[in-house]
């Protein structure tokens, strides 16, 4: 689906359905601080509430609070999902339960990654590769001009397995400026080659920095010196 139709249609369904927060973390905290004034958050579920963990959540009414195994609600057409976990094992195996209960992806649920740049009517950068790229994105949410405008997302490494990334592929798939490593064009046939992120998206490739005590190898073969650096082999700068 085309970028911009599929944000359009999901807005569609974060201000005009029920909304199940599925998360009890800082994630989901944080999703709601900051949106339950905008969409109708019913419920806040999870596998497990671990003591006081909807204290920093900034209830403005009374919601709805069950474990996913006591759900009701979960093939209601009335509602629609937002995963609010950071992506780990949790947010997988949450992911699996969802679909496992015949809800899809985009059509009954998203994540708050997708969730949270749409209802912010902001454009979404993403970087992936090494942590000068973490770097990068983290710097540039210090410029409120910046994170006016753009979503930031950053991903590491994390190997080849479409199905282990969703969340990185499926934001991936939407995103508006993408930020790489010049030498990680599809290693392992993870990152998106240019041809499979949008049409519109810009691109940006970035070298990889090379000094004493800190080389990020080419992952395929990681003894082999990457030709992309910025500074040769034999030298290195007194500063990252």
């Amino acid at each position: 689906m085309e970028k911009n139709v599929f944000k359009r249609q999901i807005l569609e369904k974060l201000l005009n359905k029920k909304i199940v927060l599925v998360g009890a973390g800082a994630e989901a905290a944080g999703f709601y601080n900051q949106f339950s004034s905008i969409i109708n958050i019913e419920v806040i579920t999870a596998n497990y509430f671990v003591k006081d963990s909807l204290s920093r959540f900034k209830l403005k009414r009374e919601v709805i609070t069950k474990t996913i195994s006591e759900l009701e609600v979960f093939n209601c057409e009335d509602y629609f999902y937002i995963i609010a976990i950071d992506f780990d094992v949790s947010c997988i195996a949450v992911e699996f339960q969802l679909e496992e209960q015949g809800l899809l992806y985009g059509s009954n649920y998203v994540y708050h990654t997708v969730a949270t740049p749409i209802l912010s009517e902001k454009k979404i950068l993403l970087t992936a590769g090494d942590c000068l790229l973490d770097a990068i994105a983290t710097g540039l949410s210090y410029f409120d001009s910046f994170t006016k405008k753009y979503y930031v997302r950053h991903y590491f490494y994390l190997g080849k397995s479409k199905y282990f990334n969703k969340m990185y592929y499926r934001l991936a798939q939407i995103c508006d400026l993408y930020v790489m490593n010049r030498h990680m064009i599809n290693p392992y046939g993870f990152y998106f080659d240019r041809e499979e992120l949008p049409q519109d998206c810009q691109v940006i490739y970035m070298a990889t920095p090379e000094f004493r005590g800190y080389w990020p190898q080419t992952p395929i073969k990681e003894s082999t010196v990457n030709r992309y650096h910025i500074f040769p082999h034999d030298l290195h700068p007194v500063d990252f």
